[in-house]
């Protein structure tokens, strides 16, 4: 089984997090609730997938 690859990079850069801290946990709030969202699109995409060929199996 091949491991799974993430959508995005989970990157924070230096700048983001050196700046006022309030300012820089938003910043990182945002990546990840991109992260995140992006994670339930594949996961989606995935399971639309296997629920195709579930129904080509069926079908046959």
């Amino acid at each position: 089984m091949k491991p799974e690859r993430l959508p995005m990079p989970l990157t924070v850069s230096v700048a983001d997090a050196s700046m006022d801290p309030d300012v820089g946990k938003e910043r990182v709030s945002q990546v990840l609730e991109r992260h995140r969202a992006a994670m339930r699109a594949q996961a989606s995409l995935e399971a639309q997938k296997h629920a195709s060929k579930a129904e080509q199996f069926l079908a046959e």
